[in-house]
C-alpha cells in the first residue's frame, strides 16, 4: 500500500425487504449447525466436570478407578486440542 489508505463510502443502499428477509432466514438456518456442536461441546465439558468431580471427591470410588477414567479425558482432550491446532 505504500502509505496510501484506500477508503470508499457507502451513500446509498436499495435492498427490497423480501432480499432482507431472505438473507436473515439464511442466517437463522446457517446457526443451527453451529448451535448443535456449541451443545455438543458444552455437554462433554460438563461430562468430564462431572466424572472428575464424582470420582475425585467420592471416597467410595478406588483409587485405580479413578486413574483408569483419567485416560479416556486425557485422550479426548489431547485429540481436540490436536484438532484446533491444526486449523
Amino acid at each position: 500500500m505504500n502509505g496510501e489508505e484506500n477508503r470508499f463510502t457507502l451513500e446509498k443502499v436499495d435492498i427490497s425487504f423480501v432480499d432482507i428477509v431472505r438473507l436473515l432466514v439464511k442466517w437463522s438456518l446457517a446457526s443451527i449447525p453451529a448451535l448443535l456442536i456449541l451443545t455438543i461441546v458444552i455437554s462433554i465439558l460438563c461430562l468430564m466436570g462431572f466424572l472428575l468431580y464424582t470420582f475425585f471427591l467420592s471416597s467410595a470410588v478406588p483409587f485405580l478407578w479413578k486413574v483408569l477414567m483419567l485416560i479416556p479425558m486425557l485422550i479426548i482432550v489431547m485429540v481436540v486440542t490436536y484438532a484446533v491446532l491444526e486449523k
